[in-house]
């Protein structure tokens, strides 16, 4: 029933007193020789089939990177705030976050997660009995990335060049609009290669010599800025034709060592590529 249907007869009663009110807190009605209460546009009857609440109107939410302030206007009982309300505030995601406020119409939720969409809502309460709620929808702003990429791998892609690829964050905090690839060499050498108008899952790095070993460190970047590095990952080129990797030298050589023997076939589970490798 909506808020203009007549619930509850209250026989003993009639609407004569309280101003034509009644016993009800709004709208008093006589049918059939019984009472029934009603509310005006933009209230619910409660539970006591008597009196009429108003839910909290105009809840306005700013959220920062980490936290959610709500704002709102008292409810009303009967079209009055003399009743006596108290507050909750809850926000949610994955999970339910909750502040009773007592009588305040304000509340800080802190120690959010960047760029997540929260419901949040405010709920009204007399006497610990739950009322009615007003909710709306809040997204807090972005930050930058919590943790680095992962699962970095390198892979030799021939004699002169290693394909690289990587995992996003797992909380990037924001739409992410570029990778930073940092390469340190083994002759010293280092270069930062930028990628930008978009998220990146993988890079040809080439132009490098044969048996050329690599050391990759990669970041994300959002709107506000470069997340945190990966740990080093270490790669190398192939060996030139004619040449095997060495697994106990960790080198390039035509001649295996003492106790190795060539396979043509070797597959690295680190690295996830296959070569001609020396095997001990």
């Amino acid at each position: 029933a909506d808020n203009q249907t007549c619930v509850v007869a209250f026989n003993s009663y009639n609407c004569s007193f309280n101003n034509g009110h009644g016993p009800c807190g709004q709208i008093c009605n006589v049918l059939s020789g019984s009472v029934y209460c009603s509310c005006e546009s933009g209230y619910m009857l409660l539970e006591d089939h008597l009196h009429c609440l108003k839910n909290p109107p105009y809840l306005i939410l700013t959220a920062t990177r980490s936290s959610i302030q709500a704002n709102w206007q008292p409810a009303l009982i009967d079209g009055s705030t003399s009743v006596s309300l108290t507050y909750s505030l809850m926000c949610s995601s994955t999970y339910e976050l909750v502040k009773d406020v007592g009588t305040s119409t304000t509340a800080t939720l802190t120690n959010l997660t960047p760029f997540t969409n929260y419901i949040c809502c405010v709920r009204a309460n007399a006497s610990a009995q739950f009322l009615s709620r007003t909710c709306t929808f809040v997204q807090t702003m972005e930050d930058t990335p919590y943790d680095p990429p992962r699962y970095v791998r390198l892979v030799p892609y021939g004699t002169s060049a290693v394909s690289i690829s990587w995992y996003p964050p797992l909380q990037p905090n924001g739409l992410i609009i570029g990778s930073n690839i940092y390469a340190n060499f083994s002759n010293g050498t280092m270069i930062t290669i930028k990628l930008t108008g978009g998220y990146y899952g993988s890079y040809l790095l080439g132009n490098l010599q044969s048996d050329q070993k690599v050391g990759i460190q990669i970041s994300v970047l959002t709107s506000v800025g470069e997340g945190p590095r990966s740990n080093i990952s270490e790669g190398r080129t192939s060996c030139a034709s004619g040449k095997y990797y060495s697994i106990s030298l960790k080198k390039c050589t035509s001649q295996c060592g003492c106790g190795e023997s060539q396979v043509q076939y070797y597959y690295d589970s680190i690295s996830g590529s296959q070569y001609a490798a020396c095997v001990p």
